[in-house]
């Protein structure tokens, strides 16, 4: 039953990405004919072609350039809270949205441009950050959403027993256990 239900999940899922990505070219490509339409008669066809283009390209420069600063200044403020020992739930959520609005300006089109002006507001990224991390904790809540880590494992002296990541003692280190009675045995 559990099968059917992911499956109807993956399928809807593959069928939403499907039509935004039919559906936002086509947006993008309305608007820029609309914009075209609108500059023609003042300025001609092609020198309206050239601004838009020219529009295209500063807004992609522009847009990046803003979001690597910005990038950048998340990752003193992700390094600030680590050193002082917190856990960086939310910026690294930000980052991605961060992510996020570099290739929306990638992508031509005045419409993807846009959601990357307002991916860049830092309040609307702490917004997003925090209904991003309520859906996750609920959607794991539910059983919707799953997370496996892999544990650590104690020696504790005849056997190796594995216990649970506990992420309020010291630092993770990722060993490799070995059997020492097949090392100790001669040849």
């Amino acid at each position: 039953m559990e099968r059917a239900e992911l499956s109807k999940t993956g399928v809807s899922m593959l069928g939403r990405l499907f039509l935004f990505f039919l559906i936002c070219p086509v947006l993008e490509l309305l608007v820029l004919v609309k914009i075209h339409r609108y500059l023609k008669p003042e300025l001609g066809s092609g020198q309206a072609l050239l601004i838009i283009i020219a529009g295209l390209i500063v807004s992609c420069m522009v847009g990046i350039r803003v979001a690597k600063v910005q990038g950048i200044r998340l990752l003193l403020e992700t390094q600030q809270r680590l050193q002082q020992g917190a856990l960086p739930q939310d910026k690294l959520l930000e980052g991605l949205l961060l992510v996020m609005a570099g290739i929306a300006f990638i992508i031509p089109g005045f419409l993807s441009d846009g959601l990357g002006l307002i991916l860049l507001l830092p309040i609307v990224r702490r917004l997003l950050a925090k209904k991003i991390k309520i859906w996750l904790t609920r959607s794991m809540d539910n059983g919707q959403f799953k997370v496996y880590q892999q544990g650590v494992y104690r020696h504790t002296g005849t056997e190796s027993t594995q216990s649970s990541v506990s992420h309020s003692h010291g630092d993770i280190i990722d060993v490799e256990a070995i059997d020492s009675q097949s090392t100790l045995k001669a040849p």
